[in-house]
């Protein structure tokens, strides 16, 4: 045996030993834990004639990062009121009291408790008719409205003059429509 080969036998040998060790200390078994002692053999291998050293590297660990997920809320512009608008009132020339009622802002409704809210709907407001805006709508503004519950901030509140007949008689008035997360909703007062 070579010197050279001696000391990779030593190297090995001293590798072993540091292995055995560190797994003993991981596991648990220290020097003072009751375990008896330890033996370790090392088993001497004859040199061969050739050698080889088998060379690997680590594989690079890849990692994937998403770009964060940003959501924007982009408030319907006027147009788009104006449509919720004239869909409003073709609930109302049908008595489409499932649209009217749903399209009813939810903090309406939790205000006043859905069956008065749905009552009045189906009674009053069902029973409007040649409902039309007459004026510009003004908004986006923010507001706190009032209900018998309490009170609800509504972000982007839009509002304009209103006409319509209900039993006969011609009233003006002033609608009030909001914009909750990208949904446009009416407002009113449930009696």
């Amino acid at each position: 045996m070579t010197r050279r080969q001696g000391g990779a036998v030593v190297l090995i040998a001293g590798v072993l030993l540091i292995g055995l060790s560190i797994g003993n200390l991981i596991g648990g078994q220290g020097p003072t834990d009751e375990v008896g002692p330890v033996t370790t053999t090392v088993v001497a291998v004859a040199p061969t004639t050739s050698s080889s050293v088998a060379t690997t590297r680590p594989t690079p660990m890849t990692t994937t990062t998403a770009a964060p997920t940003t959501t924007t809320t982009i408030a319907p512009s006027t147009g788009a009121i104006e449509g919720f608008v004239a869909d409003y009132r073709a609930a109302l020339d049908n008595d489409d009291v499932v649209f009217l009622f749903e399209w009813l802002h939810p903090a309406v409704k939790d205000g006043y408790g859905l069956d008065l809210c749905r009552d009045w709907v189906a009674r009053e407001i069902a029973a409007l008719e040649s409902y039309e805006l007459t004026g510009p709508l003004i908004g986006p503004s923010a507001a706190t409205i009032a209900t018998n519950g309490g009170t609800f901030e509504v972000e982007d509140l839009y509002s304009g003059p209103i006409s319509f007949v209900y039993q006969g008689a011609f009233f003006q008035d002033q609608a009030q429509f909001a914009v909750q997360d990208g949904s446009i909703y009416w407002l009113g007062i449930c009696r």
